[in-house]
């Protein structure tokens, strides 16, 4: 598997450069879609499991069942993959823990948006407006909002829908 490579490239890098070593780990998805059957084929590495919200019901799939730790942490390591079908109109999210990780208050009272915030936002703010681009910008601020208006890591969210070709 491509991810299982590029993390022997990672440690390997490391092991070659002492100067630099444990300085490398990386996060990331990688997800394949066959456009025309909608087989959707996802791995990741040390990032929140994607999801799927499905169009005819609004339902989420989550992918959890794949994936692995992040790359350069363990040589060993292993990641999985899960595949999925991508319906019409089905919107597939990609997100970082910037968003789960959204939080207010301090200590015993400290709350996170969570998998829970992020999928509940992701399924209204799609059914709410058909551009994506404006439902992930409110996903972000909704995260924004939950945190009083300051998040404090990176965020990255990917939502792409599949339609039909023209």
């Amino acid at each position: 598997m491509v991810l299982g490579r590029l993390n022997a490239f990672v440690c390997e890098r490391d092991r070659l450069d002492p100067g630099h070593l444990g300085d490398s780990y990386l996060a990331l998805a990688l997800c394949v879609l066959h456009t025309r059957t909608g087989t959707l084929v996802c791995a990741w590495a040390g990032i929140e499991p994607p999801f799927v919200v499905r169009a005819a019901s609004g339902d989420v799939e989550d992918l959890a069942e794949g994936g692995g730790p992040l790359l350069g942490a363990d040589r060993d390591s292993s990641y999985a993959e899960q595949r999925a079908e991508l319906g019409m109109g089905d919107v597939l999210a990609l997100f970082t823990d910037g968003l789960t990780e959204a939080r207010r208050g301090r200590g015993a009272t400290r709350a996170l948006f969570g998998y829970e915030g992020v999928t509940r936002a992701v399924q209204e703010e799609t059914r709410r407006t058909p551009s994506l681009a404006d439902a992930g910008q409110a996903v972000v601020e909704r995260a924004r909002q939950f945190a009083g208006g300051a998040i404090r890591d990176d965020v990255c969210l990917l939502l792409a829908r599949r339609l039909e070709r023209e």
